[in-house]
């Protein structure tokens, strides 16, 4: 088998509640639980086969909803902006015009504000 996309688990954390109870479990077990399908199956008492099919169900829905929504993309993409302006903020302090610092303060809180 591959390694597992950890990516599943983001998604997971923006969209599990939209999955059946079930499907939601046993994907939430395998992603940040990290067991096997074989230990699953035998928590659950469904066959490896059982557990895999739901499990590529999950997959398959949460990508969906990422296709539709872009919730989990948005969020990467402020992280990524928050981290930037982070540094950026740094580095107007160091260059000791505050203006530019005052600036990137405020862009800073703006993002961070966001990814709450």
């Amino acid at each position: 088998m591959s390694e597992k996309d950890m990516r599943f688990s983001l998604l997971l954390d923006f969209y599990g509640e939209l999955l059946p109870p079930a499907q939601r479990d046993m994907i939430d077990l395998y992603y940040n639980e990290d067991l096997s399908l074989s230990e699953i199956a035998e928590q659950v008492g469904i066959t490896r086969q059982g557990v895999r099919d739901s499990v590529r169900r999950s997959e398959e829905t949460l990508l969906s909803y990422e296709e539709k929504l872009g919730m989990a993309d948005r969020f990467e993409k402020i992280a990524e902006a928050a981290e930037e302006a982070g540094m950026l903020s740094e580095l107007c302090k160091k260059s000791g015009d505050p203006t530019l610092a005052k600036h990137a303060e405020s862009l800073l809180s703006l993002l961070q504000s966001m990814e709450s």
